[in-house]
């Protein structure tokens, strides 16, 4: 019986060090943020862009049998619109940390991301409205529309301070953002017997700035997890369009600017014991 006593006694003090060393192994591990690392992302980005935008229709006449009907000035105009946009985005980054003996950690962290960060819209009159004059009787009027604007994919290359506790660490984020925004529009529109077809596409790579935070807890040696918030913003592109309708030409144009997101992520990294 005292034999028996005795084997759990040691079955049961083996397994609470075990279970010790279990809990304790990851902090222990953790203690160090320093060298190479790499992983994946992925998350949710919502925001909003200015469309800067003009339109220009010249004067023209109406004829209408032998004698003049109608004199129409040129026409221009402009305008601001804010847009919002939503949808995911995915990547992959790769980086490099320092930690200093105050437990200071400074790094630098690239990146590239789909995204899918858009705007969509869709208007349809196809039905339209009608009206009655007594010269030329009934006529119809219709249009059908869409568009799509946003953010393709988008990179950053940025520099990291943040402080560790143990195998946790927060971090601020600041650097240089680049990414593709894309817009392209069609619109179809028909009145009596005539009709028009209009529409325009473009697409821009331009440089932007980023700047976030986040936190990243070390599982063990190699792995860790990680939440981050980051920003983006950059300017898209211009675009112009052109339509006839009986006759008529007009001539359009807009550009994207301020196009700001707010990047909500989550990631695991790999990290390389390489001294």
């Amino acid at each position: 019986m005292k034999r028996i006593i005795a084997t759990t006694i040691s079955i049961v003090s083996l397994s609470s060090s075990a279970l010790a060393l279990f809990i304790s192994s990851p902090a222990m591990a953790g203690d160090s943020w320093t060298g190479f690392y790499t992983g994946i992302n992925a998350g949710y980005g919502t925001g909003e862009y200015t469309n800067s935008s003009s339109y220009f229709q010249p004067g023209h006449t109406e004829y209408y049998d032998n004698y003049i009907s109608a004199v129409y000035p040129t026409v221009f105009g402009s305008g601001k619109s804010q847009s919002f946009v939503n949808g995911g985005v995915a990547g992959g980054q790769v980086g490099y940390n320092k930690q200093f003996a105050n437990n200071i950690v400074i790094g630098i962290e690239g990146d590239m991301n789909w995204a899918n960060v858009f705007n969509r819209g869709q208007y349809s009159n196809s039905s339209g409205y009608q009206f009655t004059t007594s010269r030329f009787g009934d006529t119809s009027m219709g249009a059908n529309s869409y568009s799509k604007t946003g953010l393709d994919w988008f990179g950053t290359v940025r520099g990291k301070f943040g402080y560790a506790f143990g195998n946790f660490m927060p971090y601020f984020t600041a650097g240089l953002a680049f990414g593709q925004i894309s817009d392209v529009s069609n619109t179809t529109f028909n009145y009596g017997s005539y009709g028009a077809v209009g529409g325009g596409s473009a697409s821009k790579t331009s440089a932007g700035w980023a700047m976030g935070a986040g936190a990243e807890y070390k599982l063990n040696d190699n792995w860790s997890v990680k939440g981050e918030y980051l920003y983006t913003n950059f300017n898209g592109p211009s675009s112009s369009s052109f339509a006839e309708n009986g006759g008529r030409k007009s001539f359009s144009s807009s550009k994207i600017t301020d196009f700001g997101v707010n990047h909500v992520r989550a990631g695991i990294n790999y990290h390389f014991n390489l001294f």
